[in-house]
């Protein structure tokens, strides 16, 4: 049975078998009508031609999605492969017939737009979406019920966007189909024309069923790979790979020294003329038989294993070095050889493919230092050579020999002091009352109360008035009553500072307490969170614990620097009073600080 795929729906046509024969065909007028006993041929809806499009690979895909496994990538890039065939197969047939079609596939795609997603397949569906929305977008008289773009926005959603954003301005509308012309072209077209007046069906001749370059799809000739291919222009891509090949050849003729003139002076200019293609060639593609292909030979598999020479870097030096004189071209690639100590020009050579990400390549024109995370570096032969030696030498000299041992103990002690440093100031932050919040507040209120009491004056300050002894009394008795009365207020004011704090202790250590003894039986939270919860309850509770332990501290501390204050004030003022209010003689502001009146009688005695 011979069999016909096509390439629009990817249904397989099979036809009749030999045993089956077809109805013959009266001559005439009547032969135009077909026999009136011949079976209806099954006709096929969009959705069921959709739905036979790729089945057997969706199949597989959906059986590893449900399996929860992973999506085989060749699976994936086939499928991307049947999915632009079907967009370039829409945008060439551009009948309404297949862009029904293509709207069922895209509605079967839209499980699997994740995997469309990967950088093998983002690029070439971004070149074909542009062309589909733009012809879409263009032709939106025609194809508007057909909600093309939305079902394209549902399986490339990001795409869409960008291609929104950015503006549609395709290079090529695939959707012209060249005029029948019996002018000259390809020979490939010639021959595929010539072939068509042999062929039986009617149907081909149409404009509709052509491709775009005028061949019959249906044509059984199959055409040389010179004929597929043809002569490709030259792009930016084929430049960077033949680059190396051409600078290798290149390098090669030119590192002779007894060579006068290098190649690229003389390739300056040159004019190179372009081979013609034989008329034999061309002439035998227009009288090409149909012929069948060759059977592939395989290829004999090279031996992969690479021949390393085993030598260090001293050694790649003078064997380079005598290579470039005589006009040899080889590289080498060596790793950092394994050292307890720091020799950075130890190297052993490796084959390519065990190479470190930090490695050498050793060749005839130079060296380059390969970094992982950096730029790489280059040096002739020569200074890496003169770097090595200096190396060596250096390394004899006891500070530069002892210089990384001794910077590693210096650090080390360093750290030692600095971790010592830490344990210390966490132990004083734990210990010391100022630094802890609660206790810290009070003694910072208590402080505000003895700078308050140090404006207050218990010793009479004038120094330019003169008191009787009556009236000194009643002085000294009435600043002692005020200060009496400041003194209670400021003791009174204090122990509630330290009421309240000792309050606010006993009752966090009580919250934390209760917090701890607390069991949660229905909880959301996971087990871990729960055990986290937990530890953080328990370090309250002792933080809690070690806070109220030290109540008898911060009283006692409170105590001392009232006791300080106090003493402080009384011997301020009674020093200000002795040197300044008692001060008599040249200089004081007044004659005496004491003064009495005297009464004599008439005898001259003094009674008062």
């Amino acid at each position: 049975m011979s069999k016909v795929e096509l390439p629009i729906t990817g249904i397989s046509i099979s036809s009749i078998s030999d045993v089956t024969k077809l109805p013959s065909v009266a001559t005439g007028r009547s032969s135009l009508v077909a026999s009136p006993s011949l079976p209806k041929a099954h006709c096929y809806t969009h959705k069921e031609i959709a739905g036979n499009w790729a089945l057997e690979l969706r199949t597989r895909i959906n059986e590893s999605i449900e399996c929860h496994e992973d999506v085989n990538e060749d699976d994936i890039m086939t499928l991307k492969k049947e999915l632009i065939a079907i967009f370039i197969t829409t945008l060439q047939a551009d009948s309404r017939k297949e862009w029904s079609v293509f709207v069922e596939i895209l509605a079967l795609l839209e499980p699997y737009k994740e995997f469309f997603d990967y950088f093998e397949t983002k690029a070439e569906f971004h070149h074909y979406l542009e062309r589909v929305l733009y012809h879409v977008e263009f032709h939106k008289e025609k194809l508007f019920d057909l909600h093309i773009e939305t079902n394209l926005i549902r399986v490339f959603p990001e795409h869409v966007r960008q291609l929104k954003a950015k503006g549609l301005a395709p290079a090529k509308n695939y959707c012209i189909v060249p005029p029948l012309t019996q002018g000259l072209g390809t020979p490939s077209r010639m021959i595929a024309m010539r072939q068509q007046d042999t062929v039986p069906s009617k149907s081909h001749l149409n404009p509709r069923n052509l491709l775009p370059d005028g061949t019959n799809p249906y044509s059984s000739y199959i055409p040389t790979d010179k004929e597929i291919v043809g002569a490709k222009s030259l792009t930016i891509r084929d430049i960077s790979k033949s680059m190396g090949a051409v600078a290798l050849e290149m390098a090669a003729r030119e590192s002779i020294w007894n060579h006068t003139l290098g190649t690229t002076a003389l390739a300056l200019a040159t004019d190179l003329p372009e081979e013609d293609e034989p008329s034999s060639v061309r002439k035998s593609l227009h009288v090409l038989q149909l012929s069948s292909r060759k059977e592939k030979t395989p290829r004999p598999v090279p031996n992969m294993q690479e021949e390393v020479l085993v030598m260090n870097g001293r050694e790649a030096v003078q064997y380079f070095t005598s290579c470039y004189h005589m006009g040899q071209i080889k590289s080498l690639y060596l790793n950092l050889a394994t050292n307890k100590h720091y020799r950075p020009y130890d190297l052993i050579s490796v084959p390519k493919s065990k190479a470190n990400p930090e490695h050498y390549v050793f060749s005839t024109f130079g060296v380059l230092h390969v970094y992982p995370d950096q730029a790489s570096e280059s040096l002739t032969l020569a200074e890496w050579q003169r770097e090595a030696v200096l190396w060596n030498a250096i390394s004899n000299i006891p500070f530069f020999k002892n210089y990384l041992i001794r910077k590693a103990f210096h650090r080390w002690k360093t750290n030692h002091q600095f971790t010592e440093f830490q344990r210390r100031q966490r132990q004083v932050l734990s210990n010391l009352l100022s630094a802890m919040p609660p206790f810290g507040a009070a003694l910072l209120q208590i402080s505000h109360l003895l700078k308050e009491l140090l404006t207050v004056p218990f010793l009479p300050s004038e120094i330019d008035k003169t008191y009787e002894l009556g009236e000194f009394e009643n002085s000294i008795n009435y600043k002692n009553i005020q200060a009496d009365q400041l003194l209670g207020r400021f003791f009174k004011y204090c122990k509630m500072v330290v009421d309240f704090t000792s309050d606010e202790a006993f009752k966090k250590l009580r919250h934390c307490e209760e917090q701890l003894k607390k069991k949660t039986y229905f909880s959301k939270d996971s087990l871990s969170l729960q055990r986290m919860k937990k530890e953080e309850r328990e370090k309250n509770l002792a933080n809690a614990k070690q806070e109220t332990s030290l109540l008898g501290n911060f009283v006692k501390l409170v105590d001392q620097l009232i006791v300080e204050h106090m003493f402080e004030i009384t011997k301020t003022q009674t020093i200000f009073f002795v040197n300044k209010v008692l001060s008599v003689g040249l200089d004081a502001p007044r004659e005496g600080f004491f003064k009495a009146n005297l009464v004599f009688d008439k005898e001259g005695k003094c009674f008062k």
